[in-house]
C-alpha cells in the first residue's frame, strides 16, 4: 500500500492500481494536514500513523481514523513543544520528538486503552528543534537530527553517539535500509554519507545537481540493491546513486585549496522535471520512483526505459503533497534480516567497532 498524504487528504492505493497510472485517484478521507510532520506505517502493514506538529492519529488500511494518539488526555502532563519527528519502533511503541527532547510512547491496538509516555531519551545537543528521526532496519539504533547536530543512539546499550564535522546544516537523515552502520544526509545540495562507526567525519560526499536545482529534500534507497540510492532535490531534479562507484581523488593547486580533495563519480542517471518535488519513494519492486510534487500530483518513473513519467492527480487540484508512506513486503525483511544473519563474521566486526566508538 502507498499512503499519499496532502495538505486536506489521505490517499491510500495498492500498489497494482499504480501500475495501471489512473489519471487520478480519489481521496481515501478528509484531513487537515497543512501541519504535516511525518507518516510510517506499523511493522505488520495495518495502520498508518500520522504526525502533525500537534497530533497523532492512527489509521488504517482503508484510510478510516482508528484512534487520537496525541496529545494525551491529561493535558498538564504533555509536553508543550511542537511535534517534529515521528517513527514506530514496533506495534506497541512511537518515538516522537518535540523541541529537542524524544519520548518513548506506548499505546494498544485498542481504540480505548490510554497512551503514556514511557521514557524520554537524553536531551538533544542542539537548541535547534529535532526535525528527523530514523531508526535502524533492526530497531536497534534510532538517529536524531536537527539543523547542527546528529546524535545516534543505541537503544539496546543505552549509549549515544554524535557525528562529528557535519559540511553544514542538515536537512534530510536516514538509515540506509540494508545497513545498520550506514547513514545518509542531506545537506544543502549534497548527499552526504556517514559510517557511525566512524563518527569522527564523513565517508562520502556527492553533489547532486551541483546547487542549481535547490537542496536535498529526500533521499530513498532500493528496497533490492544494496547500493542504489534516489536523491531528490526541491527544484525538481532527481539523481540515482551507485555507491560502488569508484571514488577518484583529485589534488588541487594549493593557490586553490589546501588539502586533497576527493569527488565521487557516482550519480547513473538524473531526471530534471519542470515542478518543485517535496517527498520521494523507491517502489515496493525498486522498478519504479514516487515522486510526491508541490502542485498535487504523483509522479511515477520507471527506471526500466526512458519514458517519460506518468502524472496521477491526487486529492483537490493544488493540494501540496506533503509526504508518502509505503508499507513493506514482509518477505522483503525477513531476507534482508537473514542476510545480516548469515554475514556474521561482517556484522561482528561491525558491532565491534561500533561499540568501542559509544560515549558511555
Amino acid at each position: 500500500m502507498l499512503a499519499i498524504l496532502t495538505t486536506g487528504h489521505i490517499t491510500i492505493t495498492e500498489h497494482s492500481a499504480l501500475r495501471r497510472c489512473p489519471a487520478t485517484l480519489t481521496p481515501s478521507c478528509q484531513v487537515p494536514l497543512s501541519a504535516y510532520v511525518s507518516s510510517v506505517w506499523s511493522p505488520d502493514n495495518g495502520s498508518l500513523y500520522v504526525a502533525t506538529t500537534d497530533s497523532v492519529h492512527r489509521y488504517d488500511a482503508s484510510g478510516t481514523l482508528v484512534k487520537s494518539l496525541w496529545p494525551l488526555p491529561d493535558g498538564d502532563d504533555i509536553p508543550s513543544d511542537d511535534i517534529g519527528g515521528l517513527t514506530v519502533k514496533d506495534k506497541g511503541t512511537l518515538i516522537l520528538s518535540m523541541g529537542n527532547t524524544v519520548h518513548m510512547v506506548e499505546h494498544s491496538s485498542s481504540a480505548s486503552s490510554p497512551t503514556k509516555i514511557v521514557q524520554t531519551l537524553p536531551v538533544h545537543p542542539d537548541l535547534d528543534p529535532i526535525h528527523a528521526l530514523s531508526l535502524s532496519h533492526d530497531s536497534t539504533l534510532l538517529t536524531v537530527a536537527s539543523p547542527n547536530a546528529v546524535v545516534v543512539h543505541n537503544l539496546a546499550l543505552g549509549a549515544q553517539t554524535t557525528l562529528r564535522k557535519l559540511p553544514g546544516r542538515v536537512a534530510v537523515c536516514t538509515f540506509h535500509v540494508h545497513s545498520r552502520v550506514r547513514l545518509l544526509l542531506g545537506i544543502s545540495h549534497k548527499l552526504v554519507i556517514y559510517d557511525i562507526t566512524r563518527p569522527s567525519g564523513p565517508s562520502r560526499v556527492t553533489s547532486i545537481g551541483d546547487g542549481v536545482a535547490g537542496d536535498v529534500v529526500a533521499v530513498a534507497c532500493s528496497p533490492y540493491s544494496k547500493t542504489l540510492i534516489a536523491v531528490a532535490c526541491c527544484g525538481g531534479y532527481i539523481a540515482l546513486v551507485d555507491l560502488d562507484r569508484e571514488l577518484r581523488y583529485i589534488a588541487r593547486p594549493a593557490s586553490l585549496l589546501s588539502k586533497l580533495t576527493y569527488h565521487h563519480y557516482s550519480l547513473i542517471r538524473s531526471f530534471h522535471y519542470k515542478v518543485n518535488v517535496a517527498s520521494l519513494l523507491f517502489s515496493v519492486d525498486g522498478a519504479s520512483l514516487y515522486i510526491g510534487t508541490e502542485d498535487g500530483k504523483l509522479l511515477v518513473q520507471t527506471l526500466r526505459s526512458t519514458e517519460p513519467p506518468k502524472i496521477i492527480a491526487v486529492g483537490e487540484q493544488g493540494c501540496r503533497v506533503e509526504g508518502l508512506a509505503i508499507t513493506v513486503i514482509t518477505s522483503l525483511v525477513n531476507r534482508v534480516h537473514r542476510s545480516h544473519f548469515y554475514a556474521e563474521k561482517e556484522q561482528a566486526l561491525d558491532r565491534c567497532k561500533f561499540e568501542n566508538h559509544w560515549i558511555h
